[in-house]
């Protein structure tokens, strides 16, 4: 994948280091970098498994990241 030609990067979490994932982020970032705050804390979850993998111009989607896992 071209590093010049990365449309967004797209962050992934799981409570379960194997999954499922659902995407976090609902805009294009363009930072391989993610900020997961919580607004309501008494519904919010934090703890998991977090993974990144880039999206290009053309829609390829790149390989995921190794997992990242948050013990809060």
């Amino acid at each position: 994948m071209c590093v010049r030609c990365i449309l967004t990067y797209n962050v992934v979490y799981s409570f379960h280091l194997h999954g499922p994932y659902q995407q976090l982020n609902t805009k294009r970032i363009i930072f391989p970098s993610y900020w997961h705050t919580c607004y309501m804390k008494n519904r919010c979850v934090i703890k998991g498994f977090y993974k990144v993998y880039a999206v290009d111009y053309w829609g390829k989607q790149g390989p995921y990241s190794e997992s990242f896992h948050f013990k809060g």
